[in-house]
């Protein structure tokens, strides 16, 4: 259990890293601070998942907000990730820009629809993964979501959430 926590600190840092970067401020007028009140947006939307967990009668919080990472980029070609506690265990939420998909995101995300899992780099496993909107839900790197006690209910409201 001490390598699983120590691998995960370890690959949360290093993605943390990874995201590091510049950031490119713009006028609320202009086009890229338009988009910046769209990913405002987006960040309250998250707000109101994790909401939507707490109004079906879990203990949720946003763990850390991944930003965008390399990782997610590279593997999932998500636009943001969030850790989410959920009664003590954590999942995995990537965020994609549905109207601004590149092939990478296109490719998991069809995968997901159509086979609801996903192989996990390295040992090939398939790990569950599920899509609602513009919201993917996945087990983290220390917690196989299917051993999570309340994973019918999580991915309940994660899947009926508007």
């Amino acid at each position: 259990m001490k390598k699983i926590i120590v691998a995960l600190v370890v690959v949360l840092t290093l993605a943390l890293l990874a995201g590091c970067g510049e950031k490119n401020v713009q006028p609320a007028g202009s086009a890229a601070g338009q988009k910046e009140s769209a990913a405002a947006n987006k960040e309250q939307r998250i707000e109101k998942l994790v909401a939507a967990w707490k109004s079906g009668g879990l203990k949720a919080e946003i763990g850390e907000d991944l930003g965008v990472t390399t990782a997610a980029k590279n593997l999932y070609g998500a636009v943001k990730g969030y850790l989410v506690i959920i009664e003590g265990g954590l999942v995995v939420v990537m965020e994609f820009d549905p109207d601004n998909l590149n092939s990478v995101a296109r490719n998991y995300l069809s995968r997901v629809e159509a086979e609801g899992s996903v192989p996990r780099r390295g040992d090939g496993v398939r790990e569950p993964h599920w899509k609602n909107q513009e919201f993917t839900l996945m087990g983290s790197s220390d917690l196989d979501i299917n051993k999570h006690p309340h994973k019918d209910k999580i991915v309940e409201i994660f899947k009926s959430f508007k």
